[in-house]
């Protein structure tokens, strides 16, 4: 089953097969990503902020502090002309500014359509899905609070060391799905539907903005903030309702752990504890009494 599980990650997922039953064809997993179940999707987004950086890239520290100098600059262009001012003389630093920079272009995906779940794979993973406005999300209770403290354990190396990530996908993008012409190997035609994206709202850069500013208040830049569709396929997949205003799932392993569901206000201080809590056994294992 992991095995299946691993294979349906890279690029695709891919139907479970029964061994015991070899000539069937094979079938699709039936799961809407509850308890106990297997992640069911992928699940696509614009990201809007994403503030994680790589570590442990080489052990020249002038070389890392031009590179965070470096990445607050968001012209590539400026960026590029900032590096060649501080490094371009010295070769040797230069390539380490370059190897900062390079593992930063490969984990960093803000102001990209990229799939969150795809790139995690096996790692652990809390995804939060929200949907309402960003502005309605509180800087410190609620989601805000959990964001805040999920924060908190990214940057501890036993999370580091499990390449556990989390993030925050605010559900706003408006648009019918639309239709587009894939042609196969062979030649072939076929019409696939695709959901709604981020270029086909008018309104796009509005959500973008307040999901910017609610980051910022909330102050935990190793969560990842995502935007997308109110209607996807996805979402569908994944058992996330029309009213389910905050939800928020725990999984491991391409397995969800465990998931709940709030009301706008999200989660309180208690519930915050309790996912948190149930993060640290997901990661570490139950805590020996």
């Amino acid at each position: 089953m992991k095995t299946a599980a691993i294979l349906g990650f890279m690029g695709v997922f891919v139907s479970l097969t029964l061994a015991q039953e070899p000539k069937e064809p094979a079938k699709d997993a039936a799961t809407t990503g509850q308890k106990g179940e297997l992640v069911p999707s992928p699940f696509r987004a614009y990201i809007v902020e994403d503030g994680r950086l790589p570590a442990n890239i080489n052990d020249d520290a002038n070389a890392h502090a031009i590179f965070l100098d470096a990445i607050k600059i968001n012209d590539r262009s400026e960026r590029t002309r900032f590096v060649d001012q501080k490094g371009g003389s010295d070769p040797k630093l230069r390539r380490s500014i370059d190897e900062w920079l390079s593992a930063y272009s490969a984990l960093n995906r803000k102001d990209a359509m990229h799939c969150l779940v795809c790139e995690n794979g096996l790692n652990p993973v809390v995804a939060i899905v929200i949907r309402q406005d960003a502005a309605q999300v509180g800087d410190k209770t609620g989601v805000g609070q959990l964001a805040f403290e999920l924060n908190k354990l990214l940057q501890l190396p036993d999370y580091r060391g499990a390449k556990m990530t989390a993030f925050v996908i605010f559900l706003n993008v408006q648009g019918p799905p639309k239709s587009v012409t894939v042609v196969g190997a062979d030649k072939s035609q076929s019409m696939v539907e695709l959901d709604a994206e981020y270029p086909d709202d008018e309104a796009r850069d509005q959500y973008a903005t307040k999901i910017r500013e609610k980051a910022a208040a909330i102050q935990a830049p190793n969560v990842v903030y995502g935007l997308g569709p109110v209607k996807s396929k996805a979402a569908t997949a994944w058992g996330i309702g029309d009213d389910d205003k905050v939800t928020v799932v725990l999984y491991n392993h391409i397995r969800v752990v465990d998931r709940w569901k709030f009301g706008e206000a999200g989660p309180s201080d208690d519930e915050v504890k309790q996912i948190i809590a149930a993060t640290k056994r997901s990661v570490l294992g139950e805590e020996k009494k």
